[in-house]
């Protein structure tokens, strides 16, 4: 996964320049995700699931060992939050 940022030389701002993920690796993410998602396959883009951390993002094989867990884990704790959200403007 590739980001980066340039000056805009008009507005002079930064300007987010996005990329895709090209390899993948098998690799378990130890420090805390905030987000998922999947990615297509579209050459040169690879399937894979990108995970987001506070660091950046990383490039994960669809089928490691520990990607399904934690995608289960993170949808559930989306799914409470959902929850909890909903409950309070219902009281």
């Amino acid at each position: 996964w590739t980001c980066c940022s340039s000056e805009g030389k008009s507005l002079n701002r930064k300007i987010p320049l996005f990329s895709c993920c090209k390899k993948v690796s098998t690799a378990e993410i130890t420090e805390p995700i905030i987000k998922f998602e999947v990615q297509r396959p579209n050459p040169p883009c690879v399937r894979a699931v990108i995970f987001t951390t506070q660091t950046g993002h990383y490039c994960s094989h669809l089928l490691a060992p520990w990607v399904f867990q934690k995608i289960q884990e993170l949808r559930r704790v989306e799914n409470l939050n959902l929850f909890l959200i909903t409950s309070i403007f219902h009281l």
